[in-house]
């Protein structure tokens, strides 16, 4: 759960580099690699032309890694608005590989569109900071204020304080 939501490390994500050359998604023609400049990284998404040449190129940096890495991580955008968006996804089995998250192995996909909901972020993160009457249902998802790292133990057993009340009561009964 701690590891559900993080900011990129440079030189502790290593894969990210994936293997050699870019990936090649073939349901919408399209390439994707990874690029580092001056301590920071991009994945880069582009077609080619008839004469092999890159067009149609879109490049974002990657801010964030959603997934604790065990078997999947997503890497993510984020926009100067606040808003998340999903890159491509990083799979653990067979030694790791890159590959379409699910939902974008089609031809007609959100590409780097895809936003990242309160729902996700719900299930992938503790509680980040989202201004007041902001995070109603059918609203734009914007994450400006603070957004922790992964999901503490308080986000699904409570607050702490309780644990350390309870425990320290001498109540071995409690359940807490």
């Amino acid at each position: 759960m701690a590891r559900s939501f993080r900011r990129l490390r440079p030189g502790i994500d290593d894969e990210i580099s994936g293997p050699a050359g870019p990936f090649y998604h073939e349901a919408s023609d399209r390439y994707y690699t990874h690029v580092e400049r001056d301590g920071r990284y991009f994945q880069r998404r582009y077609q080619k032309d008839v004469r092999g040449r890159e067009t149609n190129v879109l490049e974002k940096a990657i801010h964030f890694v959603m997934g604790s890495g065990n078997h999947a991580r997503t890497f993510l955008h984020g926009s100067p608005s606040g808003k998340l968006v999903q890159l491509l996804g990083w799979y653990s089995e067979g030694g790791g590989r890159w590959a379409m998250s699910p939902g974008y192995d089609r031809p007609n996909h959100d590409g780097f569109q895809r936003v990242i909901s309160f729902d996700c972020m719900f299930c992938h993160n503790g509680l980040p900071e989202i201004e007041e009457g902001k995070d109603h249902p059918g609203m734009r998802p914007l994450f400006r204020g603070a957004i922790p790292e992964g999901i503490d133990c308080q986000r699904c057993h409570g607050p702490g304080s309780d644990h350390v009340k309870a425990a320290s009561s001498g109540n071995e009964s409690s359940d807490t």
